[in-house]
């Protein structure tokens, strides 16, 4: 799995620009955060992106398990 933020120090500077994090992996992708449908308390902003990522990688391990082949699995980067 992986997470990659792409970040603009001068997008960063602009209050009403949102966020939102994209898991990727071989079998699935999934926004895990979006800073729109967040809580409005940091604790809770953290705590939905932490769920998210657990539902994110307990989803892509049973993808993983019914798509098994032997071998290396392909991706976006290869």
């Amino acid at each position: 799995m992986q997470v990659v933020a792409f970040l603009s120090s001068v997008l960063l500077l602009n209050q009403l620009n949102q966020v939102v994090v994209i898991a990727t992996s071989i079998n699935t992708c999934d926004y895990v955060y979006d800073l729109a449908a967040a809580g409005a308390l940091p604790n809770q902003r953290a705590e939905s992106l932490l769920q998210k990522l657990v539902e994110f990688v307990v989803k892509d391990e049973q993808l993983g398990k019914e798509d098994s082949v032997d071998g290396i699995g392909s991706s976006l980067l290869s």
